[in-house]
């Protein structure tokens, strides 16, 4: 992980980076997690964290939800040049 144990900005919240499982549990549980794409500086002007929170209204299947989320993003957004994964942050 490339944040590890560090404290992180994103906007003006105090973030730190968990790896997949524990953004998993966490989103499950009901925590705002932050995903962004692994080569990238955060805060830039051109790629930023976006928030994946859970909607209790339209699903039921979080951990179906999580997976859906994060294959779509790592396909739309990581790249070669922004990183072949996905990194995760939560709330500190």
């Amino acid at each position: 992980m490339k944040y590890t144990g560090q404290t992180v900005k994103i906007g003006n919240i105090n973030c730190r980076q968990v790896n997949k499982i524990t953004a998993k549990k966490l989103y499950i549980a009901g925590t705002e997690v932050f995903i962004h794409p692994c080569n990238m500086i955060l805060n830039n002007a051109w790629v930023h964290p976006m928030v994946m929170n859970r909607n209790l209204e339209t699903s039921r299947n979080y951990v179906e939800d999580f997976e859906i989320i994060v294959n779509g993003y790592e396909f739309y957004n990581c790249v070669t040049e922004l990183g072949k994964y996905a990194n995760f942050f939560t709330k500190k």
